[in-house]
């Protein structure tokens, strides 16, 4: 897995991209981390098997998922903001925790 490419599709649509330099580090990174992810993948495989619809695979699947998708946010922000980047960084799902947190209960 020496060789990788990758064909990144941008949608100009505002509400889903406002920086571009960050959806595009953001995609490297996941480049990058390719060879882990596929190795995790096939350990859920040899774990649980094949079946999509176990619970168990699922939870794993899933948590995994999650796990890399916010370590990929992270590294991106960490690495623009390291970099000097001067656009505005997105924040999403933190930002919503943040704002659920500070509701008035």
């Amino acid at each position: 897995m020496d060789d990788k490419k990758a064909v990144l599709l941008i949608n100009r649509n505002p509400k889903t991209c406002e920086n571009i330099e960050e959806l595009v580090v953001h995609e490297l990174l996941h480049l990058k981390l390719y060879g882990m992810d596929q190795m995790i993948e096939e350990l859920l495989q040899a774990v649980f098997g094949k079946n999509e619809d176990d619970p168990k695979r699922e939870f794993a699947q899933t948590q995994f998922m999650m796990l890399l998708e916010s370590t990929v946010e992270d590294l991106t922000k960490g690495y623009l903001m390291a970099s000097g980047s001067q656009e505005a960084l997105s924040f999403g799902r933190l930002q919503g925790e943040i704002d659920k947190e500070l509701e008035p209960k």
